[in-house]
């Protein structure tokens, strides 16, 4: 299991014109064959394979590893740190 703190930050929302306050959390990570098969039945395609995935593929396995419900807005705060964290996690 992994633990990633998220500071609390406020982020710009450019289709809404409007401020998100994205407050402090935990993310309690699981890379488990669970996460795997949800991701895998979204996107229709391995996830174990040796293409690189898109940001957005990541942040949703990140969401599939998630073991505590957290506010949809805790993922686009992940900073590039948090991110390598995470790919070593699952390396």
């Amino acid at each position: 299991m992994l633990d990633i703190v998220i500071p609390g930050v406020d982020l710009w929302d450019e289709k809404e014109n409007r401020f998100i306050k994205v407050p402090q959390t935990t993310l309690k990570l699981e890379h488990s064959l669970f996460a795997i098969s949800k991701w895998e039945s979204f996107y229709k395609k391995p996830f174990l394979s040796k293409d690189d995935k898109q940001y957005d593929e990541t942040i949703y396995y990140i969401k599939c590893m998630t073991i505590e419900p957290v506010d949809d807005n805790v993922y686009y705060a992940l900073s590039n740190a948090a991110l390598i964290d995470i790919q070593t996690y699952l390396a």
